[in-house]
């Protein structure tokens, strides 16, 4: 996935929103027949709220209203969506995408904590998750819960940077951020940015973090961090209309870097795991096509797959057969459907090594067959 990081002023919202995409926060297409029905959601969604809640125009609500403008042309929306505020004692805040409709919806308990300042910062946060299809799904299976938790985090990181251009200043988007998830108001918090990356640090060395690995979205401290180390790209100064600032590549890396070692690391050990399982089955396929298992094809097999992967995958086959492991190559694969692009493309490298090796013009079509109908249909 290639992202434009050019600084020409993007066109419209939702250009605006895949030029700071977050690397790590995959496209996804919605799935024939969803956005009709997400469509008629979203009447049913505006047809409860109208019932029961107050929707932000400019002779009832002005403050509100003035601000959702702004920051609808901030961010390049044609008009501003509708918003209602409906009374509820927890601060939260949803964005729904139907199409021709887009719906924001905010609680009082949300509006009456912040600013009319940070306020439009959360709402430009939801508003991002449309611009950028962020679909909720259904997820079965525990692995696939943590690929999914891992790109719905990555999601997060995406809306952050919009509320950030939304707000028109990274510090207004961060005490909203602040005061959103400790429930804080003015009153009782300072905006400190140093003494929330502090958090970061100030981390136990015993502890068993794995649970960060299982969370919707990303800790605090590494959202305020990744939002200030963003605003210091010169990819957001640009779209402040301001000049300077670090290259955006370069804090892209060190962005994605840390994200990668939250939960200690235990989405990739599930990435890793689950691809030298895949890369075992298709490579066993490869190495016995023609019933034999040559030492040097299974030495090459060994250094893609590991050795432990690889002697028990032959063992199996010896047994059971190869339509057995062609079987348990489907199955791997298809656990590795959510782990998204950038896993998979790693798959397919590797794959390709192997067939460079120990391939034949017939198993790279069953491989190449095998792919397609796991990742592609």
């Amino acid at each position: 996935m290639v992202s434009d990081h050019s600084f020409d002023a993007p066109l419209d919202h939702s250009e605006l929103c895949a030029r700071v995409r977050f690397r790590y926060d995959e496209p996804q297409e919605l799935p024939p027949g969803e956005l009709g029905d997400r469509e008629r959601l979203a009447v049913q969604r505006m047809a409860l709220l109208q019932a029961g809640g107050v929707r932000v125009t400019r002779t009832l609500t002005p403050g509100l209203h003035a601000k959702l403008s702004e920051i609808s042309g901030r961010l390049l929306l044609q008009e501003p969506p509708a918003l209602y505020i409906h009374a509820d004692a927890e601060v939260n805040a949803s964005a729904l995408y139907g199409g021709r409709r887009c719906v924001l919806s905010a609680t009082s308990a949300l509006v009456n904590l912040l600013t009319v300042d940070e306020f439009g910062a959360i709402m430009g946060h939801e508003l991002a998750h449309l611009g950028l299809r962020h679909v909720p799904r259904q997820i079965e299976g525990d692995f696939a819960e943590v690929f999914h938790l891992a790109r719905s985090r990555a999601a997060e990181v995406s809306c952050d940077r919009v509320s950030v251009i939304a707000a028109g200043d990274p510090l207004i988007a961060v005490s909203a951020l602040l005061k959103v998830v400790s429930g804080l108001d003015a009153a009782h918090i300072a905006l400190d940015i140093d003494a929330v990356l502090g958090q970061l640090a100030d981390r136990m060395d015993d502890a068993d973090l794995q649970w960060e690995a299982l969370q919707s979205h990303p800790v605090l401290p590494f959202r305020v961090w990744a939002m200030h180390r963003f605003s210091q790209s010169d990819l957001c100064r640009s779209l402040l209309g301001l000049s300077g600032g670090e290259p955006f590549d370069r804090i892209e890396d060190e962005i994605s870097e840390r994200f990668h070692a939250v939960g200690e690391g235990l989405v990739g050990r599930t990435v890793t795991d689950h691809m030298h399982e895949a890369l075992s089955w298709i490579g066993a396929m490869l190495v016995c096509a023609d019933g034999r298992q040559p030492e040097a094809e299974v030495a090459e097999l060994s250094a893609v797959a590991g050795a432990v992967w690889t002697e028990h995958v032959l063992a199996y086959m010896r047994v059971h057969g190869m339509r057995a492991v062609e079987n348990r190559a489907k199955e791997s694969l298809g656990t590795l459907a959510e782990a998204g692009v950038f896993v998979q493309d790693r798959v397919r490298q590797h794959i390709e090594a192997l067939l460079v090796q120990v391939g034949t013009d017939e198993s790279r079509a069953t491989v190449d067959a095998l792919l397609q109908a796991a990742w592609d249909d």
